[in-house]
């Protein structure tokens, strides 16, 4: 896009005169930022708008959950080649210097906004794949929206392009999807008004930080969750709250093979969000371009903290072209549990389908009420302050969840006792159970305002593997952050822990100020396949199976025993009157019954020790977590690994 995108310090557009610059007189960095890009965008941005004998129709793409699309293209080069080669109806080549509209029809030489596309996107998900491969430092591979539809406004570049910058002289609400090159990667949204915008993602600028959402390690050439030698998939979700506005948008990128993803939350806290929703509801022209400029530095120079990518800018040595392909639409149906704290599966292998699988409809699961026609017993008065109360004191069950109190991270996960473990919401439905229980002991006064309003969650940050994971050490997928989360990023050792404050969720470290973080505590049942009373009885009943014959097994199978165990796997005790003593042997063979004796003695030792084998280690874990407490910053997974 030949807009203007500074990436500049997030603060008022400096004015600044060309006089200023001339006089000799001292002008400060970030005007200096605004007025160097602003000339070199103006200058490519003013170049006529010929097709070089290439045609402005390129072809149509066609996007499954939406239908076929016509590009409209505009060429900015030198070369003679089509700004923009499409092929069979999927993807889309663009050129340097090219720039190309989604279009509902075109006319080959004419521009007409009324022909633009407006796409919307309010409460959708987009996806595509990108191919960024050749796009060094200085280069700028974008895809964005723009209120083109809706600008009556031939403009300075004849095309009726707009954006928040006004690089053709008209302005307009832009949403910048993707500016990015091999080392960096910029998502903004812009109000018509707002050339700075609000952004993140990763890279620049020269003198400043840009965003720092992930790392070059992560995104970057040979990346380990983003690997931009080769093709990576971009998801962008435009969510909305529960009154039907923008809540913000979410993207993510993804690639086949990897362990990882990155992704970042944009707009939420943004002050002119209703015109973005506004844009969004009314529909936006999707564009694509490519560029390049030895004052890139905005978007992918290594910033003050020398993180980012590029030192230097080298638009000579931007690749040929971008590709971008296999774009789907489709609705993000019932509102995702907004944790996002869904177990790390596979990367797609294939392109999505044509029509996807829309998310199920999963609302939150109200309290239940007890069958009682009594009136329930009011609620425990809440603690007047964190010190009055520990977990395990007061004790109210919402469901699947049970609040017990307050207590540290470390001490969260021992409250919880053998058979329960601290609150582990993996799947989307546990997500809204989980947040339908803290929603209710609100109510019910048991959560109070500041740290007491945070609840622990299951989750911690392991060091050694650099993602976030459950206490059983299963990555998680993506994480629906807070405003201004995770508030330990470069450093995430020191803030280990996973919370969950105001429907969001926030990193956190077991101390503060000397003093360890009490937030609440929920538990929940430990699965059954999971429970060691279960583990341990299944171990019994197998070395007991394996120590007779055929006949006696099956026998033990059709007798008394085998029915008891089953009840002890259920937690229940034996029916009155069942003995599973066996009879007095007979005198006769009494020298059998006392080696029978002995092997039952020697099953008892073998699974007593068994049994020691399987609960020890979640004592040295309960151990351990609390040593971790007083150090703060040292990796969970590593030491109980090994």
């Amino acid at each position: 896009a030949f807009s203007l995108k500074t990436g500049c310090p997030l603060s008022a557009v400096p004015k600044l005169r060309t006089s200023d610059i001339a006089s000799g007189e001292q002008v400060d960095s970030a005007a200096m930022c605004y007025f160097i890009s602003a000339v070199t965008t103006l200058v490519v941005a003013s170049l006529p708008s010929s097709s070089h004998g290439a045609s402005t129709c390129p072809g149509s793409v066609s996007v499954p959950g939406f239908g076929k699309t016509s590009v409209t293209g505009t060429w900015r080069g030198s070369s003679g080649e089509s700004p923009m080669e499409i092929s069979a109806s999927a993807s889309v080549r663009a050129r340097m210097g090219a720039r190309a509209y989604f279009a509902d029809s075109c006319v080959d030489g004419q521009y007409d906004n009324d022909r633009y596309l407006a796409m919307k996107l309010l409460g959708k998900r987009f996806r595509y794949m990108t191919d960024i491969s050749g796009a060094g430092c200085g280069c700028n591979a974008a895809l964005y929206l723009v209120s083109m539809k809706q600008n009556p406004e031939p403009s300075q570049c004849s095309d009726y392009y707009c954006d928040a910058n006004s690089v053709c002289g008209v302005r307009c609400t832009e949403i910048d999807i993707q500016e990015a090159n091999m080392f960096s990667w910029h998502s903004t949204v812009h109000a018509a008004a707002d050339g700075a915008g609000m952004g993140g993602g990763f890279g620049g600028g020269p003198s400043w930080t840009g965003p720092r959402d992930w790392t070059l390690e992560e995104y970057g050439p040979n990346g380990r969750c983003v690997d931009t030698h080769k093709p990576f998939q971009v998801e962008v979700s435009f969510p909305t709250t529960s009154s039907g506005g923008l809540r913000s948008m979410d993207v993510v990128l993804s690639q086949a093979g990897k362990p990882c993803h990155v992704s970042t939350i944009v707009g939420a806290s943004y002050g002119s969000l209703a015109e973005i929703s506004h844009s969004l509801d009314a529909g936006m022209t999707p564009v694509i371009s490519y560029w390049a400029s030895n004052n890139m530095l905005w978007m992918d120079g290594q910033g003050a903290d020398a993180k980012g990518g590029c030192s230097v800018d080298q638009e000579e040595a931007c690749g040929e072209s971008v590709q971008f392909y296999d774009f789907t639409l489709e609705e993000i149906g019932a509102p995702e549990a907004p944790l996002n704290l869904v177990p790390q599966t596979a990367a797609p292998t294939a392109p999505p389908t044509a029509a996807p699988t829309a998310a199920p409809e999963i609302a939150p699961i109200a309290v239940p009420m007890s069958s009682s026609t009594e009136a329930p017993e009011p609620p425990p008065s809440p603690p007047s302050s964190s010190s009055e109360s520990s977990a395990g004191d007061l004790d109210k069950d919402y469901g699947v969840y049970k609040f017990v109190g307050y207590t540290s991270a470390s001490e969260a996960r021992q409250t919880c006792g053998l058979r329960s473990r601290l609150a582990m919401p993996k799947t989307q439905e546990k997500q809204w159970q989980f947040l339908a229980a803290l929603a209710a002991a609100k109510k019910d006064g048991l959560l109070t305002a500041s740290a007491q309003d945070t609840a622990w969650v299951a989750g911690q940050y392991s060091s050694d593997r650099k993602l976030w994971e459950w206490d059983d050490g299963t990555p998680i997928l993506g994480l629906a952050w807070g405003e201004n989360q995770p508030s330990a990023r470069g450093h995430q050792e020191d803030e280990p822990w996973l919370c969950v404050d105001n429907n969001r969720v926030r990193d956190a470290p077991g101390m503060l100020d000397g003093q360890p973080l009490r937030f609440a505590v929920f538990c929940e049942d430990v699965p059954v396949e999971e429970d060691p009373v279960v583990l341990a009885t299944s171990a019994l009943m197998h070395v007991a199976g394996s120590g007779s014959d055929d006949g006696e097994a099956s026998e033990q199978k059709e007798g008394p025993s085998h029915w008891a165990s089953e009840l002890v796997m259920r937690d229940e005790t034996l029916p009155e009157g069942v003995d599973l003593a066996p009879p007095s042997p007979p005198l006769a063979v009494a020298g059998h019954s006392a080696v029978a004796w002995l092997g039952a003695l020697t099953l008892f030792a073998s699974s007593s020790l068994m049994l020691v084998g399987i609960l020890l280690p979640r004592f040295a874990r309960r151990a351990q977590l609390s040593s971790y407490e007083q150090v703060g910053s040292q990796s969970l997974v590593e030491d109980l690994e090994a």
